[in-house]
């Protein structure tokens, strides 16, 4: 039967194992470095660039009432989707 000194003795052992082991692994993480993100693209590539070969259109001259419409052509040149948003005319 163990007395309570032993039994004292035993618990104190075992928290300061526990203590060590725990400040191994604390260790261990610190030391080890983040893993990289894709560092081989800079990250400004990766980014979606909008193209427009033409940035204005000019109607002439047009009568009152009448109706126009013109399209503008936007290209992706990026690496990522281009979300166009708020588009407003003049």
């Amino acid at each position: 039967m163990l007395t309570f000194q032993k039994w004292a003795f035993r618990r104190l052992s075992i928290a300061v194992v526990l203590l060590f082991g725990l400040c191994a692994v604390f260790a261990w993480l610190v030391s080890v470095p983040p893993a990289a993100a894709d560092d081989t693209v800079p990250a400004a590539s990766k980014q979606p660039e909008a193209v427009f070969p033409e940035m204005t259109y000019n109607f002439g001259t047009v009568m009152a009432g009448t109706t126009v419409k013109h399209e503008f052509v936007i290209e992706n040149k990026g690496k990522t989707t281009l979300t166009i948003k708020n588009v407003r005319t003049d």
